[in-house]
Parts: structure tokens; C-alpha cells; sequence
């Protein structure tokens, strides 16, 4: 993703001497490529209607269980060593080895603690949202 980033991003020096500051050119297929989705408002969820616009009875139950979503999702990465090298197991050794964690808050996916996210995809997303296009 480096290297995409820098070739789509380009530094050009001003025509006019007017500025030290150079422009930032990006190519809105850099931007295209690293844009988040964004439904239209009409393809939303809306409660009590269906979708006709016509009203709808409520699938709420009354004293239905209130399901309390966790802030992150942790998913265990692990290596199946004894499998790998035919090593038998038993109820009592797995041989399985922990290789890392990935951890999802929000829209942000992380691998033991650190964004998966590329520092250069990271940069171009945030000139993508400053840069009209």
C-alpha cells in the first residue's frame, strides 16, 4: 500500500514563487481506492416502517432480553503446531501456539493493540477528507 500511496500522491512545486509550501496533488483514484462506504440515507434501517414507507407493528417484545454489545471484539490468532509437525494430541496438550490478537473497536481493526491500517493508507485517507476532489 506504500508504494500505491506514493506513486498516487504527487508533490508538485508550485508554478508561482508565491509560497515555500509545495501542493499536494491526489489522484481521485487514490481516493476512490481508500474511501469508506457510506449508504445513502434512503437504504438506513428506520424503526416501525418497512420498505414501502408504510407503518409496520414494532418486533420488539415486551420484556425482551436487553443485549449489551462489548466496546471490542478480541479474536485469538493461534498456529496448530502439533498438527503441523504430527505431533499427537489429547484433551490434555492442544499444542496450539498464541501468534497475536485481533481486536475490533468500532470501525478500527487492530493487531495486538497496533492498527492494521498502514501509516501511508492512514495518511492518504486523511488528504483524501482535506483535499476536494
Amino acid at each position: 500500500m506504500r508504494a500505491i500511496a506514493t506513486l498516487l500522491v504527487l508533490l508538485t512545486l508550485p508554478a508561482a514563487a508565491q509560497t515555500d509550501a509545495p501542493t499536494i496533488r491526489i489522484d481521485p483514484a487514490a481516493c476512490r481506492y481508500v474511501a469508506r462506504h457510506q449508504p445513502s440515507a434512503d437504504v438506513e434501517y428506520k424503526p416501525g416502517v418497512d420498505v414501502h414507507g408504510d407503518a409496520v407493528a414494532p418486533a420488539d417484545l415486551p420484556d425482551g432480553y436487553a443485549i449489551e454489545l462489548p466496546k471490542s471484539i478480541d479474536i485469538a490468532i493461534t498456529s496448530d503446531i502439533a498438527r503441523r509437525f504430527g505431533i499427537a494430541t489429547n484433551n490434555l496438550y492442544r499444542g496450539e501456539a498464541q501468534i497475536g490478537t485481533v481486536t475490533l473497536q468500532g470501525n478500527q481493526v487492530l493487531f495486538n493493540g497496533k492498527p492494521m491500517q498502514s501509516a501511508a493508507e492512514a495518511d492518504l485517507i486523511a488528504l483524501c477528507a482535506k483535499t476536494p476532489h
